[in-house]
């Protein structure tokens, strides 16, 4: 009877027949009515002992009844369990199949998603490992066996964890590479801008250097506005005259063009040149 009353305890609203366990309450209680008699006692009169020894008797009789019923209604119950964690077992076997199979949607999704966007590509060779183990269970599963559908359960529960597992560990791989990727980046973003900066300022160095040193004042040059210059020398060229015969800027002398240059020559020799002003005065230089 002890059993039969653990039994009820543990089949609370774990039978596929909810109507068997009120059965098994009463086999129960009947038995424990049967079990629960006077029997005589030193000390009872005869009557008294007639009494309780017929109550006995009874009692026996009664317990044996409902020991029968009580069985009946204990297998009935047990029946009913097993059905129960049997259909809960194969709605957690489908639950699983189900489960594992968006676990590897996933995981293949993520495989191809960052292919060469790992440091080390082995963490992505576990992720196909652990997918290819999931894709290979097949067969069918006798959902008549409690044992059998449990089995099948934890097989497919356990290759969504391993899927699942690699899956985030493919995904950590690839965000640490993606940080490494974008320091890279930056680094060597912030390099070339210093070499541009480097590059302009040395630019600006050379522009000033050559600024300065073109900056001084030159000698004068041998023609100028309201200036002339004569060169004597094997090339025969003369001073510069005006229309009426006498050298520009106003100089005096009544000499021709070839006097001129006989002067020059003479005086000067060949290659030296004479340089006049706007106000006629003259002077000597070898700078032609």
């Amino acid at each position: 009877m002890q059993a039969a009353e653990e039994l009820l305890a543990q089949t609370d609203g774990k039978v596929d027949d909810p109507a068997v366990r009120p059965a098994l309450e009463q086999a129960v209680a009947q038995a424990r009515r049967a079990s629960d008699v006077r029997a005589p006692r030193t000390g009872d009169t005869l009557d008294e002992a007639r009494s309780a020894l017929a109550e006995v008797e009874a009692a026996l009789a009664a317990l044996n009844e409902a020991a029968s019923t009580l069985d009946q209604a204990v297998r009935a119950v047990e029946g009913s369990h097993a059905e129960f964690l049997l259909r809960e077992a194969v709605a957690q076997l489908e639950e699983a199949k189900a489960a594992l199979g968006q676990s590897v949607i996933t995981g293949e999704e993520v495989l191809a998603a960052t292919e060469g966007k790992v440091a080390d590509n082995q963490v992505r060779q576990a992720l196909r490992d652990a997918l290819d183990a999931a894709l290979a269970i097949t067969g069918e599963v006798d959902t008549q066996s409690l044992e059998a559908v449990q089995s099948a359960t934890k097989v497919r529960t356990d290759a969504k964890g391993s899927v699942e597992s690699t899956t985030q560990q493919v995904q950590d791989a690839t965000k640490a590479w993606e940080e490494a990727e974008r320091a890279r980046i930056a680094a060597e973003r912030a390099a070339a801008e210093r070499a541009a900066a480097e590059k302009a300022a040395a630019a600006q160095r050379q522009a000033a250097a050559k600024s300065s040193s073109g900056s001084g004042t030159k000698s004068s040059t041998s023609t100028k506005s309201g200036g002339s210059t004569a060169k004597s020398g094997s090339s025969g060229s003369s001073a510069p005259k005006s229309s009426g015969g006498t050298p520009s800027g106003g100089s005096s002398g009544g000499g021709s063009s070839a006097d001129w240059d006989s002067i020059i020559d003479k005086v000067f020799g060949g290659g030296t040149c004479i340089h006049m002003d706007e106000a006629g005065n003259t002077w000597t230089s070898n700078n032609c």
